[in-house]
């Protein structure tokens, strides 16, 4: 038997791919009636319409985004901004964000700043593709230079978490501050002494306002802070701060961890020296992380609310007005406790968790 007869078949590959030209040509319309009729112009009659989307149909015609994006100086692309610093919660709800840009008619498209770099090294690949908006993360470098480019191209900015003063930009931002100054608040209603606070690196933002938000709970309830650590926004970084705090002399009986990573490898930490949780040391953490509901950490936490917060994003960036009467906005939204069994909370809390 020849070789031959045993190989697949290739599969057939079309001849051209179909244009309007040769639309126009079989449905006997010039180009301009054809490109009306897909866009569903009411100029063009209903019987048109039909026959030129049943040719179109027919030929297997797909329309060009890239072309229709040059001539409407718009993409139907949503730009998504971050950063290689960026911890893993927004990658977690990346996917969700783009099924929410979907069902606005548009498409996500994802753009990463390099460890040192700035948005202006982002700015060039924007603008070519005509994005229709860009969302920004808080911990992604910008400059005004940046903003000022895609304000030129009309490439309205939102941005999460962060407030850039200096900026036309809208903001979109969770209310770190009151959720944290509320978990001081219920720390010390639930009768704990020693509280501690684990902060991440302190040039993020967003973590100086959840600490500032902690220090404001802890002060109106005329507290000092037991002891405050510093380390890496990481599960090694909470691991390394649990493996400190429960080495001291007198260990702390609370603690805030800046971020839910960090509060996983601070539980592991205190699994591995002994310790309970939380009988011996409460951890309350903050995102929502999805690991948090694993049996392994049942974590309280806050929960960012990142649908409505990716929705206002979405909702600012389309109503975008690029006249001059353009007023940035800022939106707070609260964030919401998350309790599970990782703290010991004030007995109305718990009953109102089991409700």
């Amino acid at each position: 038997m020849s070789d031959t007869s045993t190989r697949k078949k290739r599969p057939k590959v079309a001849d051209a791919i179909p244009t309007t030209a040769e639309i126009s040509r079989i449905a006997g319309v010039s180009k301009s009636t054809v490109s009306r009729a897909l866009k569903k112009d009411p100029s063009i009659s209903a019987e048109t319409s039909r026959r030129i989307f049943s040719i179109a149909m027919s030929l297997g015609y797909m329309p060009n985004a890239i072309a229709r994006g040059l001539s409407t100086s718009r993409s139907g692309i949503i730009g998504f901004v971050t950063s290689e610093a960026e911890h893993y919660y927004y990658q977690e709800h990346l996917q969700h964000l783009g099924r929410l840009a979907s069902q606005r008619g548009k498409q996500l498209m994802l753009f990463q700043i390099a460890a040192g770099g700035d948005m202006s090294d982002v700015v060039p690949a924007l603008v070519q593709y005509r994005l229709d908006g860009c969302i920004l993360i808080a911990t992604a470098p910008v400059s005004n230079a940046a903003i000022e480019t895609c304000s030129r191209y009309r490439i309205p900015i939102v941005v999460l978490n962060r407030i850039l003063a200096e900026a036309a930009v809208s903001s979109v931002l969770c209310d770190h501050f009151t959720a944290t100054r509320d978990a001081a608040q219920l720390l010390i209603e639930a009768g704990h002494e020693h509280i501690a606070y684990v902060a991440g690196r302190s040039s993020n933002p967003v973590g100086q306002i959840r600490e500032d938000g902690f220090m404001s709970g802890l002060a109106a309830a005329k507290r000092k802070m037991h002891v405050r650590l510093e380390e890496a926004f990481s599960f090694e970084g909470g691991f390394e701060a649990g493996r400190k705090l429960l080495s001291m002399k007198v260990p702390p009986d609370a603690v805030f961890v800046a971020n839910d990573l960090m509060a996983f490898g601070l539980i592991e930490a205190a699994r591995e020296m002994g310790a309970k949780v939380p009988e011996d040391i409460s951890v309350i953490g903050f995102d929502d992380s999805k690991m948090g509901a694993w049996s392994s950490f049942k974590l309280t936490t806050y929960a960012q609310p990142i649908d409505q917060m990716f929705n206002r994003a979405l909702d600012l960036i389309l109503s975008y007005d690029h006249t001059s009467n353009y007023v940035p906005e800022t939106i707070y939204i609260r964030a919401q406790l998350m309790v599970r069994e990782s703290a010991r909370l004030p007995k109305r809390i718990a009953a109102k968790s089991n409700a």
